[in-house]
């Protein structure tokens, strides 16, 4: 149980980094934390199955963009990752 609320305070504290303060997007990632734990693999399948939970609430991504490689700029929180169009 306190590795769960350890989890749980970390990704409250990983969203409020990158800018989101909404439980409603806590609760979806503990939920892809909590599928991940029960995976005997992780390959791009499952990779891209996490990013799909993870980023299921956000309005700004089409169903598309969810669970697949972008092509587009990211950001996390204020800072942009280098452009991976170049």
């Amino acid at each position: 149980m306190r590795m769960m609320n350890d989890m749980r305070e970390h990704i409250r504290n990983s969203n409020l980094i990158e800018g989101i303060d909404d439980h409603k997007e806590d609760k979806q990632s503990i939920k892809a934390w909590e599928w991940l734990v029960d995976q005997d693999k992780i390959d791009r399948a499952e990779l891209f199955h996490l990013h799909k939970l993870v980023v299921n609430n956000q309005k700004d991504l089409t169903q598309a963009q969810k669970g697949n490689y972008r092509y587009l700029q990211v950001w996390v929180g204020y800072h942009q990752p280098p452009n991976v169009l170049r």
